[in-house]
């Protein structure tokens, strides 16, 4: 940084360059492997379905010899101990490595063989200030900061991307679903070298339009009599405000993650097809280290471009078209100095980010519109949930039963004039294609609450019956789900921020924040973090469902410190007098400690393990009833809850409907106390200038005061008897410290 004083201005000019280097050799994803997941089977597992290991299977109402039903929220548990007691395998990843020798060619790595990867990028940042004292009582600041990124890329040529912008890829599949043009007509994915080894594309463009203003302004306001100068003081008052423009470095965790999930054709991990195979058909495990060859795949081609298979995968990636994030922080405080050397500061603060990196699906089934009707599939599919929820039976079902959106699935799924099998009930035939489609949608396969099944079954299995125009009308032929980052998010921070400090005088000194703010934003997942259940953007079709408070949101937040010379010894209003002895007894006593409080975080709920209404592969959260939930630690044989009254609280939550994300954060957990104190007290050593002895006790959680963790509390809505559990503290048990300390 250079310095430059010429008259009223301060100017300085600077420059910084970050070269960010990442090398790995490792074997994290070297290996092929299987999974004994009960969700993979035909209907999702056992429960409540058309398997021979329901209960209740083939048991009409009242008659025959019936077993119980499994017990709501226990399906997940009943599945698995099947599936492990009976030894099933279900699930195979087939993991196969290459190294890119050119742009259409690779070599196959063997199987175990560790994976090398050498990654860089380059941010380089220049700026100018200048801070202006255009009066005595008013300086001004502005300046300019200007970043350069390069994309991040492997150094070595190891390095693949999608053939299509993936971006334009899921807003084509976006309008197409409106204009009722079905996802079998998405183009195709294909991979291919890519990055500046090859003097091509990376896995994003480089940033070079990132300029970043700043201002800033302060002024000692100045009144010559009346009230105001008594309310300003002399020379005792500043007001500040300042905004400024401010560009986030993102791309090596980014890289990371992308290079272990989303490389096919370099790094390649297959996935089996879902809903194949049934509890007679899975194959059974013989040995923990065989993995049975029904599960594995054929290994991709190693020529480049390479097709993705169409298999339904569920996958991972980066949206070529993003931006680097950007956010605009604003600030406006006024500072006014006090009676002893206090000062009080009261300020508001406003963080506005734009293009902050979330994960969606662009490969989510489509919210594909039936264009004779203009109806689109989620009024189509809410409308079948909303009947089953009311109890309507099968039986009842008629195209005046549905409504108007019965016509939906008259014109966009084809007749079958011998008639349809309602395969989620009991097996009969029917000539009604609306009786069908409801039966598919129904508890009898697991699909009530869980609809993206319901369509899987019809769209891509061709069961019952299929659409007009074709499988895979609403699901992507090569994704169930392809989760994306990309630069779609967005969040607002403001605040209230009050302090009260005391530079020490008499023995004296303190000081005490107030924080009142809210944060909000879709998602609050970093960028080195991975997709997993309900941690990315439920519904990619309408983002906007997940704004919400922020999972770090702490509406209301007060901490202190204080540090007190107790008044006893020379020099002191008590025993100012007593000799030196007796003041190496009572004098250089000091009581410091700290405080802090604050509001609970906010808290999601979801109804149970296996609720997909609107995305294959992204729960939903629950929905709120309207009943009111209150929230408040309640201890009940020792076992404490969230919720005043646990028994009640699952009334005030229900299941997201097709096209619904749920409720993100509604109700929030327990706050943060506590309270840590120290008594000390020093002898400074005869003879010496900077030598003492201090003994000091120290107290932790003074009040031993218990907070509970809200991301430790049980938020499974239908297990009923543990809802709202917490299984740890955000405080720990009261800690006493005895310390004797030499200092020189």
């Amino acid at each position: 940084t250079l310095t430059w004083q010429k008259g009223s201005h301060n100017l300085q000019f600077g420059a910084n360059i970050l070269f960010i280097r990442r090398s790995s050799d490792n074997q994290t994803d070297s290996f092929s492997y299987a999974l004994a997941n009960p969700d993979w089977l035909e209907y999702n597992g056992f429960a409540g379905t058309p398997s021979p290991l329901n209960p209740t299977y083939g048991c009409a109402p009242n008659t025959g010899p019936c077993f119980p039903a499994v017990a709501q929220g226990f399906d997940g548990n009943y599945d698995t101990a099947l599936v492990d007691l009976m030894g099933m395998v279900t699930e195979g990843f087939s993991q196969y490595n290459y190294k890119i020798t050119n742009t259409t060619a690779a070599t196959p790595l063997a199987q175990g063989a560790p994976i090398q990867r050498h990654w860089a990028t380059d941010t380089y940042s220049i700026f100018f200030q200048d801070t202006w004292r255009v009066r005595p009582n008013v300086s001004l600041t502005y300046g300019l900061n200007y970043q350069l990124m390069t994309p991040i890329t492997e150094t070595n040529g190891q390095e693949v991307t999608p053939s299509v912008n993936m971006g334009n890829w899921f807003n084509l599949r976006a309008l197409h679903a409106k204009e009722g043009i079905p996802s079998n007509q998405d183009a195709p994915i294909k991979f291919q070298p890519a990055g500046s080894v090859y003097g091509r594309p990376g896995l994003y463009s480089a940033q070079t339009k990132n300029f970043a203003p700043r201002l800033g302004v302060a002024w000692t306001p100045r009144a010559d009599s009346g009230w105001l100068k008594g309310f300003l003081g002399e020379d005792k008052t500043v007001i500040r405000a300042g905004a400024g423009m401010y560009y986030d470095n993102f791309g090596p965790a980014l890289a990371l993650s992308y290079d272990e999930t989303g490389t096919f054709g370099l790094s390649s991990t297959i996935q089996s097809s879902f809903g194949t195979l049934t509890a007679a058909t899975a194959p059974r495990l013989t040995n923990i280290n065989t993995i049975p060859t029904s599960l594995l795949q054929p290994a991709p081609p190693s020529t480049f471009p390479v097709t993705y298979p169409s298999i339904e995968a569920i996958g991972n990636g980066i949206d070529q078209s993003l931006k680097t994030p950007y956010s605009y922080a604003i600030d406006l405080s006024i500072q006014r100095q006090l009676p002893g050397r206090m000062t009080l500061d009261v300020a508001y603060v406003g963080h506005f980010a734009h293009r902050t990196l979330g994960l969606s699906d662009v490969a989510e089934p489509l919210d594909l519109v039936d264009p004779k009707s203009g109806i689109d599939y989620f009024s189509a599919a809410r409308q079948l949930s909303t009947l089953w929820r009311a109890g309507v039976p099968e039986s009842s079902i008629n195209a005046s039963t549905i409504g108007p959106t019965a016509k939906y699935w008259q014109d966009m799924l084809t007749p079958q004039s011998s008639g349809y099998t309602l395969i989620c009930s009991t097996g009969a035939t029917t000539a009604s294609l609306l009786t069908a489609v409801y039966d598919v949608f129904g508890p009898g396969c697991g699909n009530l609450y869980n609809e993206t099944s319901a369509l899987y079954y019809i769209d891509v299995l061709g069961l019952v019956t299929t659409p007009r125009t074709g499988l895979n009308s609403f699901y992507n032929s090569q994704f169930s789900s392809l989760w994306d980052w990309r630069s779609i998010g967005y969040s607002n921070y403001n605040a209230l921020q009050i302090g009260l400090h005391k530079q020490t005088s008499h023995g004296l000194l303190f000081g005490l924040n107030y924080t009142y703010s809210k944060s909000q934003d879709l998602e609050s997942e970093a960028e080195r973090g991975v997709q997993y259940l309900t941690d990315s953007i439920i519904n990619s079709w309408d983002p906007s469902q997940m704004y919400a408070p922020s999972d770090y949101d702490l509406r209301h937040q007060i901490n202190g410190y204080w540090v007190a010379e107790l008044p006893f010894g020379r020099g002191k209003d008590f025993g100012g007098n007593v000799s030196k002895g007796v003041d190496a007894a009572i004098g250089g006593w000091q009581l410091g400690g700290t405080a802090r409080w604050t509001s609970g975080f906010p808290f999601s709920a979801y109804m149970s393990g296996l609720d997909f209404p609107t995305n294959w592969d992204e729960m939903g959260w629950a929905d709120l009833t309207g009943k009111p939930i209150t929230t408040g630690t309640t201890i009940t044989n020792g076992q404490p809850n969230v919720f005043k009254n646990a028994a009640v609280a699952d009334t005030g939550f229900t299941y997201a409907f097709p096209g619904e994300s749920g409720v993100r954060n509604p109700i929030r957990g327990d706050g943060f106390l506590g309270v840590d104190m120290n008594l000390s007290k020093s002898w400074r050593i005869p003879r010496t200038e900077k030598q003492a002895l201090q003994f000091r006790w120290s107290v932790f959680n003074v009040t031993n005061s218990s907070r509970f963790d809200i991301y430790s509390s049980q938020d499974e809505v239908t297990s009923a008897s543990t809802f709202g559990n917490y299984s740890q503290t955000l405080t720990t048990p009261r800690e006493m410290e005895l310390a004797l300390i030499y200092k020189f």
